[in-house]
């Protein structure tokens, strides 16, 4: 928004003479407030290609979205957790609350305050828990191998052989996991 847009340049320059001036930072955050105006997705890429320059992890430090057109506000989130995912700088976004009966703006949130889910929380499950989350099936080559591309997190993992098993809990890292797994 407007307010945000005229904080940008001086945060710029703050971050600019801090790496000038060698004073070590760990990361970037951004509140994520949205209201009446709403950033397209195009727009949040620019900023965010902005800041990265500074080659620190930025975090969303604060999200929601204050509309009254509930399926405007889910499309909207769901835009922007796309667009904040896709983006490689970006490690994370922090829910800046999530039911009306605790939220500083009554509508932001993704439930209702009788605990009913809004469409902008449906969106949200389906990212998370959904389209984000690998299942993968299959088998091993001749060489006992199998690789999968897959999104970042924890899984179990389960190898069978006959009558065999073995689970182990594996964390896929953006750097790439490979498991050893024997069957005895």
């Amino acid at each position: 928004n407007d307010e945000a847009g005229s904080m940008r340049g001086p945060f710029e320059e703050l971050l600019t003479q801090m790496v000038e001036h060698d004073v070590p930072f760990d990361a970037i955050g951004f509140q994520g407030h949205f209201g009446s105006v709403l950033t397209p997705p195009e727009e949040m890429l620019q900023i965010l290609d902005r800041f990265a320059k500074f080659g620190k992890p930025i975090w969303i430090t604060e999200f929601d979205v204050d509309i009254r057109d509930q399926q405007m506000q889910a499309q909207f989130t769901r835009d922007f957790y796309i667009t904040m995912f896709s983006h490689p700088s970006v490690e994370g976004i922090l829910m800046w609350g999530f039911w009306d009966g605790r939220h500083w703006k009554y509508n932001a949130p993704i439930y209702n305050a009788d605990w009913t889910l809004k469409p902008s929380g449906e969106a949200w499950i389906d990212l998370i828990f959904n389209e984000w989350r690998t299942q993968e099936d299959g088998q091993t080559d001749e060489q006992g191998r199998y690789g999968i591309r897959g999104f970042l997190g924890d899984y179990e993992l389960e190898v069978r052989f006959g009558d065999r098993t073995v689970k182990r809990e594996i964390a896929l890292t953006r750097e790439g996991t490979s498991i050893h797994v024997v069957l005895d």
